[in-house]
């Protein structure tokens, strides 16, 4: 149940100036569900373990029917204490969600106020909304790095909690953004708002890692663009054909000599002439699978298909053409071992952009999307600019005219005067 007595069963190193404000727990169904199964599979271990025993006593069945039933009443106190060390944690500066597989690992995932931009819940069926449980979700500018929380109990008391804290926030960064655009233009103080970098978007744990400096990682970080490639599966199928001809050369030589069949002077040159050429043709299929390249940089798009000995064809778009982007998985290979293309759809007919077997394309359809989402948003604000700059003219024009008014005014007043040596004789 949600509570406001901070009762944490980790630290969670509160700030100075931070109060815990709720603490919620995953609902006691959802642990019934989990207890079900093993409940089930114990249920019927001791049921049998029972009736045989008093029928032919102690057998070798028997002794693994009760092995078989201790394991499922393990798995049942495993489950309990699983479920119990899950928690999210709200403060006046936080969210945090705790997921511990018990005795297992430790999963910790943290978002300041600041960095929310909505939270969302959801309740799939009569069942939840009836014993009030359901999914949270906490949502930032990237997708990667959301925070989730399923069978969570109360999910709307969880959300209004959060968004307690989070509109203020967000009501003093609008009013910041506005006055910056303000000062900037207007004033000429300081610099307009700019998109954050494309790295922000890539939680360090997304980031690849190299494969013994063969294979680059996916997605890549090179200065201020992202790099994605083809997942290694297709790389592993385009490779598998020279090590298999390697294999089989070598493998026929080997059994050849030890036959007789072929001595081993000419034979071997031969034979290392054409594993020369099975690497050499390997080390061609790696390069072209690393030559093929996706980017995303802070101006545009890029897709670069590059044959090592052979020609390039490099297309790319801006941010502003990008429509929408989808993503498919043709089939259960491409959800199990995830790669799938992430198409992006553009303002021409014949301009869109497919992403074919890249890897992690749930990451690739988050990144883009989130920035597409920050680019749009930074398209607001120069339109809010150019209206600043209309109304900045438009003030200037009305205090020239101003001006010359009042100078019409002035002479017209003037000339009514008597001349000042009337004045000073006071004739």
């Amino acid at each position: 149940m949600p509570t406001t007595v901070p009762q944490i069963s980790f630290n969670i190193n509160l700030q100075s100036d931070e109060r815990v404000k709720l603490i919620a727990y995953r609902h006691w169904l959802v642990l019934a569900r989990n207890l079900s199964i093993w409940f089930t599979f114990w249920f019927i271990c001791t049921v049998i373990f029972l009736w045989r025993v008093s029928i032919v006593g102690i057998d070798s069945l028997n002794t693994v029917l009760f092995g078989a039933g201790t394991i499922f009443f393990a798995a049942m106190i495993y489950s309990y204490f699983d479920w119990r060390n899950d928690a999210l944690v709200v403060t006046n500066q936080r969210v945090i969600s705790y997921n511990s597989r018990f005795l297992i690992s430790v999963q910790r995932n943290e978002l300041y106020v600041r960095e929310i931009e909505d939270v969302k819940t959801v309740t799939e069926s009569i069942f939840s909304r009836y014993f009030d449980y359901g999914e949270i979700e906490v949502q930032t500018a990237s997708r990667l790095r959301n925070i989730a929380f399923l069978g969570i109990v109360n999910p709307t008391l969880v959300r209004d909690t959060i968004l307690e804290f989070v509109e203020p926030v967000k009501e003093e960064e609008q009013v910041g953004r506005v006055e910056q655009i303000v000062r900037a233009r207007v004033l000429k103080q300081g610099v307009m708002p700019s998109l954050p970098p494309l790295s922000d978007f890539i939680p360090p744990e997304q980031t690849g890692r190299t494969l013994l400096g063969i294979i680059p990682p996916s997605p890549e970080v090179r200065g201020n663009s992202i790099i994605w490639r083809k997942h290694w599966l297709f790389l592993f199928v385009e490779a598998a054909n020279p090590i298999l001809l390697f294999l089989i050369l070598n493998l026929s030589w080997s059994l050849l000599i030890g036959n007789d069949f072929i001595r081993s002077g000419g034979s071997l040159l031969i034979l290392a002439v054409l594993d020369l050429f099975c690497i050499a043709w390997l080390i061609y299929e790696v390069i072209d699978w690393r030559n093929d390249e996706y980017i995303v940089t802070p101006i545009n798009i890029i897709d670069i298909e590059r044959k090592p000995l052979g020609r390039e064809t490099k297309r790319e778009t801006t941010w502003d053409k990008i429509q929408n982007v989808s993503l498919n998985q043709e089939n259960l290979w491409a959800r199990i071992l995830k790669y799938g293309d992430v198409e992006l759809f553009t303002a021409g007919q014949n301009e869109n952009f497919t992403f074919r077997g890249v890897a992690a394309p749930d990451s690739v359809l988050a990144v883009i999307s989130d920035y597409r989402d920050q680019f749009e948003q930074r398209a607001r604000d120069r339109d809010f600019d150019s209206t600043l700059m209309l109304l900045q003219h438009y003030h200037k024009l009305q205090r020239e005219e101003l001006q010359v008014l009042f100078d019409d005014h002035r002479t017209h007043i003037e000339s009514k005067l008597p001349p000042p040596e009337q004045l000073e004789t006071g004739n």
